[in-house]
């Protein structure tokens, strides 16, 4: 039975292929709390002095402290409409890239475009000064790539398209497990480093991450020969790329729009919007985490249970 179970396993290891994506891609968002900490500070520099800022844990800056939490609550809202609006759009269309040209650029595309966020954040670090609006830039341009939206779709295509019926289920699973504990891990360090380095440790940590998975998705991902017939049988009905492109666009959101018996496409509507409205109020944990980390000096502990015993139950 152990032999068996050894053998399966390494057969699993052998035929992983984008596996490693999501979990390099999971590992960056330890970024994320940095940068929450990062809209904070440049909230606090834009209404008190660097004193004051330094010092806000202080029990006689309660006042001071309210007033940057409050704005920085807007600002944190703002960063979430500027990443989630893009990102469901363009979600829309990935899928159209993904079967018209190459799954290998649905991949790559959204881990160029946190990649180019970044390099936003490290900039924006280096302008301590800068008003805090300048970070949105990054998060619209990471919506515009899709994000962490677009990258779980390629990757559940990527596999579906890749698995039979019989390993389709277990490398899904897989993927699901490697992505939650990846999550639950980078909630565990990026407090840790944040505490220990400085912004652009944590920035260029993440900017390294990010390229390894480029590289390694310009390398080892290969495209599909059955994606290589099926263009190439679409190529002699349709003359180009673009309408092609264009088409299977355009059927994507007919499909989106259609009707459907029993009210169905009123249930996707609702689920959609359930989804967009659970990313918003996700933003929002991070304030409350903060404000009770200010007033009981225990930042790490609460951020690292907090985040492994949200990646238990959403595993579960």
């Amino acid at each position: 039975m152990a032999i068996e179970l050894q053998t399966h396993a390494r057969c699993l290891v052998k035929e992983m292929t984008v596996e490693p994506i999501i979990f390099l891609f999971t590992l960056a968002s330890l970024h994320h709390p940095a940068l929450q900490a990062l809209i904070y500070q440049k909230v606090c520099l834009m209404n008190f002095s660097d004193k004051i800022c330094s010092d806000l844990r202080n029990e006689n800056l309660t006042a001071e402290e309210d007033v940057v939490q409050t704005e920085a609550s807007h600002w944190f809202m703002y960063e979430s409409f500027c990443f989630e609006i893009p990102s469901i759009f363009v979600a829309l269309f990935y899928g159209t890239v993904s079967d018209s040209w190459s799954r290998k650029a649905s991949l790559l595309l959204p881990v160029i475009g946190q990649a180019l966020s970044v390099i936003t954040y490290i900039i924006n670090v280096h302008f301590k000064n800068s008003h805090v609006g300048y970070i949105l830039i990054g998060r619209v341009i990471s919506g515009l790539f899709g994000g962490w939206i677009t990258i779980l779709m390629a990757m559940s295509s990527y596999l579906s398209a890749l698995t039979t019926e019989k390993t389709r289920t277990t490398r899904i699973a897989i993927m699901e497990g490697i992505c939650s504990l990846t999550a639950a891990i980078a909630g565990f360090m990026s407090g840790i480093i944040l505490d220990n380095t400085s912004f652009i440790f944590v920035f260029s940590l993440t900017l390294g991450i990010y390229f390894i998975t480029i590289m390694y998705t310009v390398i080892c991902v290969k495209e599909l020969e059955q994606d290589k017939q099926n263009r190439k049988s679409n190529q002699s009905v349709t003359t180009t790329k673009c309408s092609q492109f264009l088409d299977t666009a355009t059927a994507s959101i007919r499909c989106i729009l259609k009707k459907r018996r029993f009210n169905r496409r009123t249930h996707c509507f609702i689920i959609m919007a359930c989804m967009f409205t659970f990313s918003i109020g996700h933003q929002g944990k991070y304030l409350v985490k903060k404000s009770v980390n200010n007033k009981r000096d225990t930042k790490n502990k609460y951020t690292i249970n907090v985040n492994i015993c949200k990646q238990m139950f959403s595993s579960a």
